[in-house]
């Protein structure tokens, strides 16, 4: 047959279609959409078809509708037609954004629309100007976040963070998804999932948001961690490096570090929870002569000088004191037999030993350093010094 009087063929079908479901009737409409689902859409040249015979203006009429059925299947055909640009754009000039917001407010306990609603919005969300759109206008992150914070299923979560992701494309919209604690929902759900799969998803979508820290001010600290867990995440970056996942561990302690490098940032992860968690593997590759391998180490350092008092509250002195003794090449190579004493490890005497400044107005650390052996540490030292001289 003439591909022009085969594609007329069709566009006489889907206008039968249509017709069908300006039915009155939910069942007729409802057997309509379900047809199209089956038989037409998951064929790329019948979709392309549908597509153009108008098809995503009814969708978004049948979007409207309060049947949770008719939605539903709306929402899985929409789903295929939003694969490419063009029809993302008919979707949003046939006024659909709104409406699709809308029927993530309006069926909040249906796990299927939620997902799929979800995922047609990450889709969506790969055009930056209907992204703008879905975040400056229709403030979308805010049931996205909602979504996030009630749901428990592992396909609602993983279309919810896609959803963040893909809306998270410019700084504009980072700036404010993160005044508005989107991100801190994200670190919150990887706190306490358990599964591999959401652990991956947010693992890639933070490792996303983080390359814009560098960006922002001061005043957006906030914006990654929120005001009082970026301890408690750290612990988990911590937790997640013995993941069963190769994928996992490797990257958790990437985005660890990559926290703890921003100066704004570095504020808002120091406490009980982040030093509890790095001391002992510290100590652990301190033992093991791995010290100066990994990230644990400059990490514990640099959160040291943020807050000294909570890092020799938690028993952080006697480590600091043993890391400058056991990096120093002098003092070791005299007093110390284990394997420590690589260059890397070396390399982070003086790192370790500008820590101390930290403590200098901190009367009861310092009475600790004293009664732990600094002064016979600085002494050393300053023998060594006049001794060069």
């Amino acid at each position: 047959m003439d591909p022009l009087k085969y594609q007329i063929l069709f566009i006489k079908g889907f206008n039968t279609s249509f017709t069908k479901l300006s039915s009155s009737h939910s069942s007729v409409c409802y057997r309509a959409l379900t047809e199209l689902r089956t038989e037409f859409i998951p064929k790329p040249q019948f979709l392309t078809i549908f597509i153009q015979a108008g098809g995503l203006k009814h969708i978004v009429t049948q979007l409207e509708k309060s049947n949770r059925k008719i939605v539903d299947v709306s929402l899985s055909i929409l789903g295929h037609c939003v694969l490419e640009q063009e029809p993302r754009i008919i979707f949003r000039k046939e006024g659909g954004l709104p409406v699709l917001v809308r029927v993530l407010h309006s069926f909040e306990d249906d796990t299927a629309i939620l997902s799929r609603g979800c995922r047609v919005i990450g889709t969506l969300a790969h055009e930056k100007h209907i992204a703008a759109i879905l975040v400056i206008e229709f403030s979308v992150y805010h049931t996205v976040g909602q979504i996030m914070d009630r749901s428990v299923d592992e396909e609602i979560l993983s279309m919810a963070i896609r959803a963040i992701h893909n809306l998270s494309d410019s700084k504009e919209n980072v700036e404010i998804l993160g005044k508005n604690y989107i991100y801190p929902k994200l670190s919150n759900l990887l706190m306490k999932t358990e599964s591999l799969n959401i652990q991956k998803k947010l693992f890639s979508t933070l490792s996303h948001v983080y390359s814009y820290m560098k960006r922002f001010s001061e005043t957006a600290a906030h914006y990654w961690t929120g005001s009082e867990n970026g301890g408690k995440l750290i612990a988990k970056f911590v937790e997640l490096r013995l993941s069963t996942s190769d994928v996992i561990a490797t990257k958790a302690p990437q985005l660890l570090y990559q926290l703890v490098q921003d100066k704004n940032v570095r504020p808002k992860l120091a406490s009980k929870d982040a030093f509890e968690a790095l001391i002992p593997i510290v100590k652990e590759e301190k033992e093991l002569g791995k010290c100066g391998t990994t990230v644990y180490l400059s990490s514990l350092l640099l959160l040291c000088r943020e807050d000294p008092h909570i890092f020799s509250e938690v028993g952080g002195i006697k480590i600091l004191l043993g890391l400058i003794r056991e990096s120093d090449p002098f003092y070791a190579g005299a007093e110390v037999s284990s394997p420590l004493h690589s260059q890397r490890f070396r390399s982070q005497h003086n790192n370790i030993f500008s820590t101390l400044l930290a403590f200098k107005y901190d009367t009861s650390a310092l009475a600790e350093l004293v009664e732990e052996g600094l002064v016979d540490i600085l002494t050393l030292r300053i023998i060594r010094w006049l001794i060069s001289i």
